[in-house]
Parts: structure tokens; sequence; C-alpha cells
């Protein structure tokens, strides 16, 4: 299973989707700072930044579940573990 999931993770097109996301945070971030875009489209903005964060987090779970080698029981094994390349 962990082979898979890292096959999938090292996919270009995987690759490119995460990127294409934290730009796209990177823009409702931006817009965040803005009072009048906030007065119109706040809530949206929110949402959308947690449905990313959301994605984020499930990237990364499945990185370091993709590279463990045994299960994950502290920060110091995080710590220590391989880089995912």
């Amino acid at each position: 299973m962990s082979a898979m999931l890292a096959r999938i993770l090292k996919d270009p097109r995987t690759e490119r989707v995460v990127l294409g996301l934290i730009i796209f945070n990177a823009v409702t971030l931006g817009l965040e700072t803005s009072p009048s875009v906030m007065a119109r489209h706040g809530a949206l903005l929110h949402a959308l930044d947690r449905a990313v964060l959301t994605v984020f987090v499930v990237v990364l779970t499945a990185r370091i579940y993709a590279v463990a080698e045994k299960p994950v029981t502290s920060v110091i094994f995080l710590a220590s573990t391989k880089s995912f390349t």
C-alpha cells in the first residue's frame, strides 16, 4: 500500500496539482488582506482556505505514511525519517 501511495505522490501530475493548490492558496490569502474583498467574499475565501488546508494535511499525512518504515510513534521518529524524494 505504501509503495503504491509513494508512486502516486511522486507522479508529476500529483506534484503539479499540489503546486497549483499552493499558488491558488497564496492568491486567496492575498485577497484576504483586502478589507473590501473580505467584506464581500470573506466567507467564501475562508471556506476555500480550509478546503486547501485539508488537502495539504491529507497529502502530508500520505507522504509520511509512504516513507515510514515503521509506525510513527514520536516526533523524534518524524525528524529522523528519510526525506521524500
